[in-house]
């Protein structure tokens, strides 16, 4: 079964004092299956931390002033506009979409969108902002002629409802007339694997809340060990190389964390012996959320009983980033932010298919 995975990590300012780390970053994922059945489905998935898009003057950046906008409307995101102008909150976001090609033509899409603005970032009471819509779109020579429907919230609490009609210019609909790809006839690619790891991982977490204070938390002894999950997909790419992304989790000292292999590189020897290497970006479930790189290397061996490989790898979250908003975080410090290192070194086992 056909289908792609997506990412995108971004950063608002630096962290640290290092320009080669994010801070007030943005984490953002998808999944699209062409083909379920007779269905097109997409899955995405944002979480942002704030001043995305307010950002007052400092003494390392230019401010926004009325933030990137045109006539007090937001430029660049939806969520732009789903909050108190001037309001940096931070937020998560959801999308669901449905795609049908009826019997008689055309495009049938459904799609439903949610968004939190998280309340830990600001004092307004925001409502959980949704949204609904059902379009139909029909090729007419060089064109495309559709209507829509929206019935939504938003995060002031408002309900909306929108009609819309339009004519596009070139016929971007899928067809299933249409070449092999876009009908989802595609065999999966040659020596494609979809894997599933289980296994234990050994963890310790430095934290550096304020600018004087290292300490380790959580965990009097040091390390701790919890189980690791994780799930991806990877191809070869050559006769040795194989190129893929995977999506793993941890239990880090008690909170959660969910790291995206945005890049999972593995270079397979002569026999059983593989040496991977990945990188990407993690959430650890702190009292707000910290997002940050991580980076790690390690080794398998393939294949000890037919589709099961044993690996060992190390892992290094790199200065995870949060701003410390709580009534309850220690403050003081020339800086706002809350700094975690995790170290994780797992033991684990793969089953592919």
């Amino acid at each position: 079964m056909p289908f792609s995975v997506y990412f995108e990590f971004a950063g608002n300012d630096t962290a640290s004092g290092n320009r080669l780390l994010f801070s007030r970053t943005d984490l953002s994922a998808g999944i699209h299956f062409p083909r379920i059945g007779p269905f097109d489905i997409t899955y995405e998935f944002s979480e942002w931390q704030p001043t995305w898009y307010v950002h007052a003057n400092t003494a390392v950046q230019t401010g926004y002033g009325d933030g990137i906008t045109n006539y007090l409307l937001n430029i660049g995101h939806w969520f732009g506009d789903q909050r108190v102008f001037g309001d940096a909150v931070g937020g998560q976001s959801n999308m669901l979409r449905v795609g049908w090609e009826p019997q008689l033509g055309g495009l049938l899409e459904a799609q439903l969108r949610s968004l939190a603005n998280d309340s830990f970032y600001s004092a307004i009471a925001y409502r959980h902002a949704y949204t609904g819509s059902l379009s139909y779109s029909f090729p007419w020579k060089d064109y495309v002629l559709g209507t829509e429907i929206d019935y939504g919230r938003d995060v002031f609490g408002a309900h909306y409802t929108r009609l819309a009609g339009f004519l596009r210019y070139g016929d971007a609909l899928h067809s299933d007339s249409g070449d092999s790809e876009e009908s989802g006839d595609l065999s999966p690619p040659d020596h494609g694997e979809i894997f599933v790891d289980a296994g234990v991982v050994a963890n310790r977490v430095l934290s550096d809340i304020t600018s004087d204070q290292k300490v380790t938390p959580r965990a009097e002894s040091g390390t701790a060990y919890a189980p690791h999950v994780a799930v991806g997909a990877r191809r070869a790419v050559s006769e040795h190389q194989d190129l893929g992304v995977a999506v793993e989790a941890d239990d880090i000292q008690g909170l959660s964390l969910v790291g995206a292999r945005i890049l999972d590189y593995r270079y397979r020897f002569n026999g059983p012996l593989a040496l991977n290497l990945f990188g990407g970006a993690a959430r650890y479930a702190t009292a707000t959320p910290a997002y940050g790189f991580y980076f790690g290397g390690g080794f398998q061996w393939r294949d000890i009983v037919p589709h099961w490989d044993l690996g060992i790898d190390y892992r290094y979250g790199v200065k995870l980033d949060r701003l410390r908003s709580l009534p309850s975080d220690p403050q003081g410090g020339y800086r706002p932010d809350a700094y975690y290192d995790v170290s994780m070194g797992t033991l684990y086992v793969s089953r592919k298919f």
